[in-house]
């Protein structure tokens, strides 16, 4: 999935994408805290971040398909 990802780029510029798409994923994350703050009372720890990772690989799997 990588591989075809990086069809046509270099290693560099391959990392620097990831690391711009890991970036924004983070600031999206932090910028919709508030929102997740409504499900703490909901959710204990370890399934908020099971959510988190879900969202996460979710989103990188409809960035990187």
């Amino acid at each position: 999935m990588v591989n075809f990802f990086c069809y046509g780029f270099n290693i560099g510029e391959c990392f620097y994408i990831h690391y711009l798409i890991n970036h924004f994923l983070f600031v999206i994350i932090k910028r919709n805290r508030n929102r997740l703050i409504k499900f703490k009372t909901q959710i204990n720890t370890i399934q908020k971040r099971q959510f988190i990772y879900n969202l996460v690989f979710h989103t990188k799997k409809v960035v990187f398909i």
